[in-house]
């Protein structure tokens, strides 16, 4: 340690923090609350989650049927052109066939608390699967 003269310190580094230097810029900003990963602003349709109105589930159930062939396999491409030419709400072919598999899962619900009867413990809205 050198003495200047004038005061008698001791230096210490204390707390040092390790920052990484921006080395490249990113080509746009990242997206907002309302973008999705595109950075493209979604249609407040598109943001819904969960909000299917019955009339919506009725319809679905109806093009699903439509849609269906022999072997039970749907054709969510078709599901989905004959959804949008009816003006309903805008959707995707996995949110389509998300709330199909949610109303199955629902009528086989009900079904199976039919099948072993009600206890009296309990009542069970009725479906229409």
């Amino acid at each position: 340690m050198e003495d200047d003269g004038s005061l008698n310190a001791i230096k210490k580094t204390v707390g040092v923090h390790s920052v990484t230097k921006l080395t490249q810029t990113p080509d746009k900003s990242l997206p907002g609350p309302n973008e999705g990963q595109s950075g493209v602003a979604a249609a407040a349709s598109q943001r819904r989650v969960g909000l299917w109105k019955s009339h919506d589930e009725e319809e679905l159930k109806r093009l699903v049927g439509i849609h269906t062939d022999s072997k039970g396999t749907v054709s969510w491409v078709k599901v989905l052109k004959t959804w949008n030419s009816l003006e309903l709400p805008t959707t995707t072919k996995a949110s389509l066939s998300s709330n199909w598999s949610n109303i199955k899962s629902r009528a086989t619900l009900l079904n199976s608390i039919k099948e072993k009867g009600n206890n009296g413990l309990c009542t069970t809205p009725k479906i229409n699967a």
